[in-house]
């Protein structure tokens, strides 16, 4: 997983820089470009004013730095006084016909002062007279006038107009790239009197672009290097949180559901972590439930294994006494009622085994008719009534007038509160007496049974709903009653509590769902 995140990372950050590099690229030329040309600006604005306030300082040399085209003489011809300025002429120092290629021929020559004014700026520079278009230049390079761009004409036209402007078409005529702006130079009274343009080479320019642009390389190379280095760590510090919730899953998968990730935060790996120690926990929990159940199930197993040996094994030694004649004549009706006891016993037994089986499980449904039950408790403490005789116990109720209407299993509710009847009529002491009131109030009912026994210790009160489980002693019984009160109380949504201490007896606190209205 590393290695691919790595990777991607790589991907991405190679794609931002070229991304970055593009774009601070074209910000710096732009830029760049910018302030080159504003420089230009400058100093040919500087030169324009001056150029206008002396306007005869600035004419063509007698002689020539080079040659030109139309066989510049080393003097200017005095112009046609027929001719108007500005017109075409076959003479040197004026504008002369066209050369073939649709574009007036221009005369060249070399200025002193535009001499001077190039040795000052250090760029090359050209003016051109709009009287008699002759073209002044100040370096001692010979330049042809058949060089002159084609739109040479045109260009003139924009500066005649007054428009300021910049060209790169004179790079033929200079033998070098360069950036040409084209000034007009106006007189005191604001004509545009001649054009300034001003050759400035790029290959200075282009040089300090191509160092802006290692320096821009080398910025960007050793940021993503370092952009790259810290996601390394970064990366290693948000896999290993990673990898660890992995293994931790894997432990889980195999069965060890002690591990944890041990990993907190709140960002989404603390909530990854957190949900799969969780999950962890609820694994551990289930697996206590699962060994809990299946240690409930070899003592139930043991449990009903040795209350069926019980009556069988009484079964058989009776059986067999009977059919080897051992039994002296008048124990047999003894023996017979042993029997038959010990069947009942036996048959109990099953049948409770198979109501509590029935009652935990989800598939079985019970009745759910209307019923009173206030009248269940009163069929219930009748049926009681007899057990509570014959040891002389007396059942005190407390039971108000009118009915309390539920729904529910008239017969499983009837079973549930003769359960509790019988356990605190067997646990009582002779004589004494079992205590039940019923309250209720609006739609809320309370049911409390108090007997006056010898009370539960800690270790029967933790264990008092668990199958087979009893106190034995004097106390006969299989230790399925109370799991049966709970399982009914659970389908008929009853909250069942108790209180017990040794000495005081127990109580049993029945909460019951609301009365239907």
């Amino acid at each position: 997983m590393t290695r691919r995140l790595v990777v991607y990372f790589t991907i991405a950050l190679s794609v931002m820089a070229i991304l970055a590099y593009g774009l601070s690229w074209y910000t710096y030329r732009r830029a760049a470009l910018s302030s080159f040309r504003a420089e230009m600006e400058k100093k040919a604005g500087s030169m324009a004013a001056a150029l206008g306030e002396r306007p005869g300082s600035w004419k063509i040399d007698a002689e020539p730095a080079g040659p030109t085209q139309e066989s510049a003489g080393p003097t200017q011809k005095p112009a046609d006084p027929t001719q108007k300025p500005g017109g075409p002429t076959h003479d040197r120092g004026r504008r002369g016909n066209s050369d073939g290629k649709g574009r007036i021929s221009y005369s060249m020559g070399r200025s002193s002062f535009v001499s001077f004014l190039q040795d000052l700026v250090g760029d090359d520079i050209w003016l051109i007279n709009r009287e008699d278009g002759a073209i002044a230049f100040g370096s001692a390079e010979a330049y042809d006038s058949a060089e002159l761009p084609d739109n040479m004409d045109a260009l003139l036209e924009r500066v005649w107009a007054g428009e300021r402007f910049f060209s790169e078409d004179f790079a033929t005529v200079l033998g070098t790239p360069a950036m040409t702006l084209a000034e007009p130079v106006k007189n005191q009274h604001g004509q545009v009197i001649a054009a300034l343009l001003m050759h400035t080479p790029l290959n200075a320019f282009n040089a300090a672009l191509r160092q802006g642009l290692l320096g821009l390389v080398v910025i960007i190379l050793l940021s993503s290097l370092l952009s790259w280095f810290l996601a390394l760590i970064l990366i290693r510090h948000f896999s290993r949180p990673l990898a660890r919730i992995g293994k931790v899953t894997r432990e889980l998968a195999q069965g060890n559901y002690a591990v944890r990730t041990g990993i907190s935060g709140r960002d989404a790996v603390g909530t990854l972590a957190a949900e799969v120690d969780a999950v962890g926990a609820a694994l551990t929990e289930a697996e206590q439930e699962r060994a809990q159940a299946e240690s409930a199930r070899r003592r139930f197993l043991a449990s009903v294994a040795h209350e069926l040996r019980t009556p069988v094994t009484i079964f058989r030694g009776g059986v067999e006494a009977l059919r080897d004649g051992v039994v002296a004549p008048e124990d047999v009706p003894r023996y017979y009622a042993t029997l038959a006891e010990n069947s009942l016993a036996l048959e109990r037994l099953v049948n409770d085994l198979l109501e509590l089986s029935r009652l935990e499980s989800p598939e079985f449904t019970i009745e759910n008719h209307e019923l009173d039950f206030a009248a269940v408790i009163a069929d219930a403490v009748r049926s009681a009534g007899q057990k509570a005789r014959s040891r002389n116990i007396r059942i005190l109720t407390d039971i108000p007038e009118g009915e309390y209407p539920l729904r529910g299993d008239y017969g499983r509710l009837r079973q549930l509160l003769l359960l509790l009847l019988d356990n605190a009529i067997e646990f009582s002491t002779e004589g004494g007496t079992v205590e039940l009131s019923f309250r209720h109030r609006g739609t809320a009912a309370l049911l409390t049974l108090r007997d006056h026994g010898s009370g539960m210790s800690e270790e029967t009160k933790a264990r008092l709903f668990e199958r087979f489980y009893t106190t034995r002693g004097s106390h006969g019984g299989s230790g399925l009653g109370l799991p049966l009160v709970r399982e009914i109380a659970l389908r008929h949504g009853i909250e069942l509590s108790f209180e017990s201490a040794i000495g005081f007896g127990t109580t049993f606190y029945l909460q019951l769902p609301p009365r239907i209205e």
